[in-house]
């Protein structure tokens, strides 16, 4: 008895078994392939399951969906692919439209497939870096939060965006997840920054990234969990740059203000690692005789012009590990103490 001959439907054949061929084409030959010279085929192979799922071609094909195809290709492709619901990609011409629209954003946000193949498209990330409801949106994802720490492009997006003051400096997971994105750390297991200041490695990472730095210093919020955390500021008192980043920063020196300790009386001193911050505007300097200040470098640069609040640190960005008060009672210095904030 003969045995039954197999023939596929129409549909399994269009829906699995031709793409999973074209992919394995593609994959084998790449641009030389027929699945890529036929652009009806690279169309159908692209808003198929077997590029989503596929970890080399996801990006790539989703990099088309937003870039090449009509809006109707895109939608139905985010439908097949995510399980979007049909009335939320109703009417979503483009990709901008897709980041306006709060529900759709929200979908995108949470799905960390969808997330990590768009922070790898300088299309999608940029019309997700212009529209506010969907950095809104991202800035509330700890899922879309780790998927653009891990991308550079994504990262320097979201820096970019206009929105970008409004909801990711001073949004506590969200700064913290992208600080230690700068640092070329791995986000996910930072849920803010009083996490990631506590972490030796981490605040080690990040003190010696000038990007990293930067953010940090701009932001009240990341500011105020490093300036209570030694480790973190430890990690940044030991990086000449890093320091500097405070020093150019009103945010950051505030932070440190609202911290600060102060060294009264007569010939006062103290040894340490010190942030100087303000010196009365009566306190003499004079090596030997009245009050001076021994930096990290060994200099002591004269205080004379730099009595202001936060002038000495900003004129000599380091930090003190000597403190002299001059002979007067009611001369006084205020510093930040970097090994106990």
């Amino acid at each position: 008895m003969n045995e039954p001959i197999f023939i596929a439907r129409q549909d399994t054949l269009e829906q699995e078994i031709l793409p999973a061929h074209w992919l394995s084409q593609y994959k084998l030959f790449g641009e030389e392939s027929y699945t890529f010279q036929d652009k009806e085929i690279w169309k159908r192979l692209c808003m198929s399951r077997a590029a989503a799922n596929d970890r080399d071609m996801h990006a790539e094909a989703l990099e088309e969906m937003l870039t090449t195809f009509s809006a109707e290709h895109t939608g139905k492709w985010m439908l097949t692919v995510y399980g979007m619901d049909a009335a939320v990609l109703e009417g979503l011409a483009t990709m901008a439209a897709v980041a306006g629209n709060g529900t759709a954003m929200a979908a995108v946000a949470g799905n960390a497939l969808l997330m990590h193949a768009i922070t790898n498209s300088e299309t999608a990330m940029r019309a997700i870096a212009n529209s506010q409801t969907a950095m809104q949106r991202v800035a509330n994802s700890a899922t879309a939060m780790d998927a653009i720490s891990g991308s550079k492009i994504a990262r320097g997006a979201v820096q970019a965006s206009p929105y970008y003051n409004s909801y990711i400096k001073e949004n506590d997971m969200a700064i913290a997840k992208l600080v230690v994105g700068f640092a070329n750390l791995e986000s996910a297991r930072y849920s803010g920054c009083a996490g990631m200041a506590a972490d030796s490695t981490a605040m080690t990472a990040v003190a010696a990234s000038s990007t990293a730095m930067t953010a940090v210093a701009a932001s009240s919020t990341a500011m105020t969990a490093v300036a209570a955390s030694a480790t973190a500021m430890g990690k940044i008192a030991a990086v000449d740059a890093a320091l500097s980043k405070l020093a150019a920063s009103t945010t950051a020196m505030d932070a440190l203000y609202a911290r600060k300790k102060q060294m009264k009386g007569g010939s006062a001193s103290k040894s340490g690692k010190f942030i100087i911050l303000e010196i009365s505007q009566s306190n003499a300097f004079n090596t030997s005789k009245y009050g001076y200040a021994t930096l990290s470098d060994g200099s002591k640069p004269d205080w004379s012009s730099y009595l202001a609040k936060y002038a000495f640190f900003q004129k000599y960005p380091k930090y003190a590990t000597y403190m002299l008060n001059d002979t007067d009672s009611d001369d006084y210095i205020y510093y930040f103490d970097i090994a106990s904030p």
